[in-house]
């Protein structure tokens, strides 16, 4: 089965955008000053949560940009979603590829490494 592409563009913007201005196969970068701090996207599950990623090695955990020739995102390492959907994936050139804990707390799926918040 071919993946069909998600993300078709990266959206450069300077300043986050207001929530309602962001749809659901936008994938935003906030550049400011030359700098890389954001990436923004709604979660491709469809439950519609916003997810913003930072972009900036000084912070912990931080996820690396890549863009394709076409212009579409990769990201590293993968997303998953410690509240709400508990989407796991990974965005490759544009395309979103699911992992099989996709859905399951990180704590219950992998608890050798990730702990519960409660």
């Amino acid at each position: 089965m071919d993946e069909e592409i998600h993300f078709a563009r990266i959206i450069i913007k300077e300043k986050t955008p207001e929530t309602d201005k962001i749809f659901d196969k936008d994938f935003i970068e906030v550049i400011y000053k030359a700098k890389s701090y954001w990436a923004i996207f709604k979660c491709p599950c469809g439950c519609g949560s916003l997810i913003s990623l930072t972009l900036q090695n000084t912070h912990k955990p931080y996820w690396n940009l890549k863009t394709s020739i076409e212009k579409r995102p990769t990201l590293s390492p993968s997303i998953w979603r410690n509240n709400g959907c508990f989407s796991h994936f990974w965005i490759k050139d544009g395309m979103i590829i699911w992992c099989g804990n996709s859905g399951i707390e990180p704590w219950i799926a992998e608890p050798e490494y990730y702990k519960s918040p409660i």
